[in-house]
Order: C-alpha cells, then structure tokens, then sequence
C-alpha cells in the first residue's frame, strides 16, 4: 500500500512541473486574456488591443501605447462579456505598461513567472488579438534578450502582429513571463516582449487613479512610475550598432462604430425608498406622524471615491390632530465619499440646502416646552445640514445599490433645530 502511495505522489509531483501542451495553455489561460478598444473624444475607435487580468481586484495590464490617445476605453472577455475603464491606475511610459481598472472583480488572474527563470530557447506561447481577433494563440521560443533602455527585453519568435500588443506571453508551465508590445516588419520574425518583472512592479503599486479623459487634459506626466529592480543576473551587453525598436503602431481596420452605447463614469442618477422617518430629539411634538419619503439625486463623480451631488427629498409627515398632510421637502447639496474602489464599500457624506417646510417654532423660542414645533399653512425655507453614512454594493458595471442612513439638522430659529433620520435603499445609474 505504502509503495503505490509513494508512486502516486512522484507522479503527481512530476506532473506538477510537467511541461503543458499548447491547447492546456490556452485552456488555462484564454479566460485571462481580454481585447481591448479605444475610443478618441468623439467617442468613435481610434485603435485596439490586447490585455490581461493581472489580480483578482480587476486590474488589467497592456501596453501603454494601446490607451496612450485613448479617451475612453472598453474590455471585451473571452465569453462575449464587457465592461468600461474606470480608472487608469499606473503607467510607465519607459517600459510601455499601463495598469487599468474595472468593476467587475476576477478569481482567474494570470500567474507571474520569476523573471531569473526566463532562459534563452524556452518555449513561449503569446496570446493576444492580432488584427482585432480576440485570443489568438502562437508559439515559439525566446530567441534572445537585448539590452533595452535601462534594462532588457525578450526578442521572440512567436508571431504577433497589430493588434497583439499588450497581450500576455506564457512559458512551457501557463505561466506569464512578458507583454507582446513590438515587432521588425523589415525583419523575418522578429517579435519582442516586455520582462514580466516589470510588469510586477507595476501592479505593486502606488497607485495615483486618473479616468482617461483626465488623463488625456493632464497628460505627459506620469501617473506613477514604479521603482524597478536592479537586474543582478544574466548581465547582457549592448550590441554593436543594435537599432532603436520602435513599439507596434496600432492600426485601426475596424469598422466605426457611431453609437458606443456608452460614456465615462463621470454622472449618476439616484432614486431611494427612505423606509423609516423619524426624529432623533425630544422637542418634536407627538401629534406629528412621520411615514415615508423619497430622494432623487443628480451626481457628478470625481473619481471612484467621491463626488457631489443635488439631492431632491419628499418626506410624507402628517398632522395626526387635523388628519392633514404637511409639506416637508428638503433640497441638498451632498459631498459622498467612498472608502475604496472594490465593489462593496462604505459610503461617508455631508451636505447642506433648504428644508422646504410648514413646520415653525414657537413665537417665544422656548426650549422649556416639549412640543415646541407647530404647522403653519404656508411653507418657509429653513436650513438643513446632512451627515450621512452607509453602505454600497456595485452589482453590474454602470449600477449600484446603497443603504443610506442620514441625518438631517432642520434649524427652525436662532435657538431651535431639530434631527430627523431617515434611512433608506437606493439604486444608481451610472453614464
């Protein structure tokens, strides 16, 4: 019994570090692998790409000169699904990477080789979208490593044409160990990719997020440029008389598209059900019923961490004495900030405008009487100021829904406010 125990783990320990067939890699790897379109300031394509999913969060690695006139930009995955660019993370220009973000978050993210393994003559496969066809696999082997800039890169001769730039390059074990980026059309097969360590450095971080748009008004200045490591192994001379590669010019042989059907996350349009009105001090009279109320809000987004917005709420207040309804609407300006990018958030706000309102203090200002507030019959704006706090969970790639609870000071005179909380459930629209 013991031996076949033993025989069963050398084998699957040895196949473990088997070497994949290229249908296994492609297998294992072609969910991973996305195609990406670029769109200019009138929302038409003015290029096209590819790229990986380089963690579980979302982030997606490419060439920087894929989004480098890139306004807006959307990732198309492997089984026909699609999502906008919501940030531009980090860019290195010098080494022609870039970090993007989107919603959705992965559990299939490509797995990154250890840059010293990388030995001249290992098989290489790239997967990428050459001319705009998405996943396309190719295999060869790395034919070379030149000194690069301030660093080096992979000469290949997997075939990779417009198209694949930004695509992942996999060794014999479905492991990434470069980004496809370049090619000698002058030459007989002469393809380069990107070290994978660089890439890894890349996706370490800091991040300073910029959406595209932003990116394009601000550009030339790098967003972030990570801290490398030295190169200790494998020193590589520079050779006589080696020509300047020049990154694959991405050609656009697409079809226009004149109606995307998207714009950047840059609005929102909020609708919300409060569930439960109430007043939180104890110089509210009891004849006054609070039921429901309703919020509409108009947002512009900074980023994917804050914004500001205007905010409509109708409160359903009602004179339990008169049987008779009391008109009581706030009209806000709201700052909401979210504690992270990941689809499941805290939401943190303040804000200020009018409380459209009958209700008053009394002539003499007491505090001394409980029931201090009456109805008036006509309505009189008053100030308010919100504080608010909650939770939001992005569920699609333009929609979200929150649970809200904020707290409303009504000031009614010099000497006299009152809170009402009136927490809620709301969904967003995202364009």
């Amino acid at each position: 019994m013991n031996r076949y125990f033993l025989v069963l783990q050398i084998f699957i320990c040895v196949n473990c570090f088997a070497q994949k067939t290229a249908k296994e890699i492609y297998e294992e790897n072609n969910s991973k692998v996305v195609y990406i379109e670029t769109y200019d300031d009138k929302k038409k394509i003015n290029g096209s790409g590819s790229g990986f999913i380089a963690d579980d969060d979302g982030l997606i690695v490419t060439n920087f000169h894929v989004i480098e006139d890139a306004y807006y930009a959307k990732i198309f995955y492997y089984d026909g699904t699609e999502s906008n660019v919501n940030m531009l993370y980090a860019y290195d220009e010098e080494w022609d990477l870039a970090a993007l973000k989107t919603t959705p978050s992965f559990v299939k993210y490509v797995t990154i080789e250890n840059y010293d393994k990388v030995e001249i003559g290992s098989v290489c496969f790239a997967i990428g979208s050459p001319r705009g066809i998405a996943n396309t696999i190719s295999d060869g082997i790395v034919s070379n490593k030149l000194t690069y800039k301030s660093g080096y890169i992979y000469q290949i001769t997997s075939p990779i044409s417009p198209g694949s730039s930004g695509g992942a390059l996999f060794n014999e074990y479905g492991k990434l160990i470069g980004v496809t980026t370049s090619y000698r059309p002058d030459g007989q097969n002469l393809n380069y990719a990107i070290p994978s360590e660089y890439v890894a450095d890349l996706i370490d971080g800091p991040f300073v997020p910029v959406s595209l748009p932003n990116f394009q008004k601000k550009y030339k200045k790098p967003t972030s440029y990570p801290e490398k490591r030295p190169i200790e192994k494998q020193p590589i001379e520079k050779k006589p008389n080696e020509e300047i590669i020049k990154p694959d010019i991405v050609e656009n042989e697409l079809q226009e598209n004149t109606a995307i059907g998207f714009t950047p996350n840059s609005y929102s349009l909020s609708t919300g059900f409060n569930f439960y009105t109430s007043s939180v001090t104890n110089n509210f009279p009891s004849f006054i019923e609070f039921e429901k109320a309703f919020n509409f809000s108009f947002s512009y987004l900074f980023n994917n961490y804050s914004g500001v917005g205007i905010t409509y709420q109708k409160n359903f207040l009602k004179n339990q004495n008169t049987n008779k309804n009391i008109n009581h609407n706030f009209y806000k300006i709201d700052f909401l900030f979210r504690t992270s990018e990941k689809n499941f958030r805290v939401l943190l706000g303040f804000g200020g405008g009018l409380a459209y309102s009958q209700l008053r203090s009394n002539s003499d200002g007491s505090n001394s009487n409980r029931d201090i507030i009456i109805v008036d019959s006509a309505s009189k704006n008053q100030f308010v100021g919100t504080l608010i706090g909650g939770i939001e969970y992005r569920f699609l790639q333009n929609f979200s829904i929150d649970i809200k609870a904020p707290f409303d000071f009504i000031f009614l005179s010099e000497n006299n406010f009152y809170v009402m909380t009136t927490p809620g459930v709301g969904l967003s629209v995202m364009f």
